[in-house]
């Protein structure tokens, strides 16, 4: 049994005795715009330093732990409260309009009883806080805030964990007890939206994001149960890594997070959902805040785009560093019988092996598929017709790790049949399942977690397309521990210049 009395839980956290007192000027309801509430918590916890702490060079509290995350994953549980709704979870039935601003609430309290970042211990406190604030400021009768206060206490339960259960409480006290016997029943389909949420947004503090995590894949998602609701799950991924991105917390980009390390960070956050089309499934399944109509989830077009070009091929990146670089002398003598050294570029080099006979052998490349992400950020596209398939015998290895490099690999993979068409196809499905759950949380040769997937072509004959990106790379974030590429006008010149090389050699 553990008593929280509400004075002495806000003297620990080092927060105003006060915060919690309903006077006039700070009084608030469920009625109130839940922007009212995120800048109440704002102003009363998450601009307040952990213990011991200080604020960063930029003002900001708590770095990765603050009102940015916390009112972000509070946009997520209405997400994934529509998601469970319409792809039917057993207990998402329960659902209901009423619940989902106090759902946003408690997302929002979620990291409240925090003392620092890192491995979380104060769930119990942050359940603590939220059960004061809906009871003593909100006036929430003690059953609904009871019910919410222990779906964040056990948002990360699993089997073995102590689950735990309010006894009793007041406005000023609550009673903690320990369930002996905890059931995966016993949680709630709302602990189990804050869960996710909460781990949606993990990425912004990992190097990589695997949809194994969340409680919506594990029950209704898997790929070979529901395609439909795994797709869903897929672009959900895909645009929380980018929202995460441009918003700065991926990268710790302080200048741009000091937007929404603020009072206003949930006008700041809807503002990007609202008016930037590349995150039109965020903003459908928000639907300002409130649960879809039966009608609307029902709909099986609801969240289907029409494809372009495109997204109807099989795509494949091979990265080219710097097109204009001039390849080292050994790399460029072929055999002892050269008495000349040429000189070219990496981009000449490239394409003068590709128009060979026989075309460049054992070349790789990564998925450029959802949630792909490139070696280096300027390269060339091979595309495939999805409804065509792929040519035999042209791939060795698919492979959701990054393979190393060097002569010993192409040695290695020279011992490799190639792949039938079947066989190919196969293990191309196998790994845009993977990097559709966001890649696997696993080491590659290198020591670092495997972000982009590598696929050996055993030759290639021609290009399709050409790519540049400013987004982060495999090779940027490993070799050049740099999360960001360079200018757009270097990349849009180095990427012109492989245009014109490889028109130079192949004509058009």
């Amino acid at each position: 049994m553990t008593i929280i009395l509400l004075e002495k839980l806000l003297s620990s956290k080092n927060l105003a005795p006060d915060i919690f007192e309903p006077t006039a000027s700070s009084s608030v309801n469920l009625a109130y715009d839940f922007s009212v509430h995120a800048r109440k918590a704002y102003r009363d916890i998450y601009a307040i330093p952990y213990p011991g702490h200080t604020n960063s060079s930029f003002n900001i509290a708590r770095m990765s732990h603050g009102v940015h995350h916390t009112c972000r994953t509070a946009v997520l549980a209405v997400v994934l409260a529509n998601l469970y709704l319409r792809h039917g979870g057993k207990a998402a039935g329960s659902l209901r309009r009423e619940q989902i601003k106090l759902l946003m609430i408690a997302m929002l309290y979620h990291d409240a009883g925090r003392e620092a970042d890192g491995i979380d211990y104060w769930d119990q406190d942050s359940a603590s806080l939220l059960y004061f604030y809906l009871m003593k400021t909100m006036h929430v009768r003690y059953d609904v805030a009871k019910k919410y206060a222990e779906a964040i206490a056990n948002k990360d339960w699993e089997g073995g964990k102590p689950y735990y259960y309010i006894r009793s409480g007041t406005p000023d006290q609550l009673v903690w007890e320990v369930n002996p016997n905890p059931t995966s029943s016993s949680m709630s389909v709302l602990a189990k939206i804050i869960h996710d949420a909460d781990a949606c947004d993990v990425f912004r503090n990992r190097e990589a994001f695997d949809a194994d995590k969340l409680i919506f894949h594990n029950e209704i998602a898997t790929h070979d149960v529901n395609q439909a609701a795994f797709m869903d799950m897929a672009a959900l991924v895909q645009q929380v890594r980018s929202l995460i991105y441009h918003q700065g917390d991926k990268t710790r980009k302080e200048k741009i997070k000091i937007k929404y390390e603020n009072e206003n960070v949930y006008e700041a956050i809807i503002a990007d959902i609202e008016t930037n089309p590349r995150y039109l499934f965020l903003k459908k399944l928000f639907n300002h805040g409130e649960l879809l109509s039966d009608q609307a989830l029902a709909d099986p077009m609801l969240l289907t785009k029409r494809p372009t070009a495109l997204e109807q091929c099989v795509k494949f990146m091979r990265t080219i560093m710097h097109p204009t670089g001039i390849v080292p002398e050994k790399k460029n003598v072929s055999s002892q019988r050269h008495t000349t050294q040429r000189i070219e570029t990496f981009a000449e080099f490239e394409f003068r092996k590709t128009a060979r006979p026989g075309g460049i052998e054992y070349r790789s490349t990564a998925l450029g598929d959802e949630n792909g992400i490139p070696y280096g950020p300027i390269g060339l596209f091979l595309l495939f017709p999805k409804d065509e398939g792929f040519p035999d015998k042209q791939f060795v290895k698919f492979s959701d790790v990054n393979l190393g490099s060097g002569v010993g690999k192409r040695i290695e993979l020279r011992d490799l049949p190639p792949l039938s068409n079947f066989s190919a196809w196969r293990g191309y499905l196998q790994l845009k399942i993977r990097r559709l759950k966001g890649g696997r949380s696993r080491l590659s040769k290198s020591g670092h977690v495997a972000l982009h997937s590598e696929v050996i072509f055993r030759y290639i004959t021609s290009y399709d397309a050409i790519y540049f990106t400013q987004d982060p790379t495999y090779a940027g974030l490993t070799r050049y521990n740099k999360p960001a590429n360079k200018s757009w006008a270097s990349l849009y010149l180095q990427a012109l210049y492989l245009q014109q090389c490889y028109a130079k050699k192949f004509g058009g």
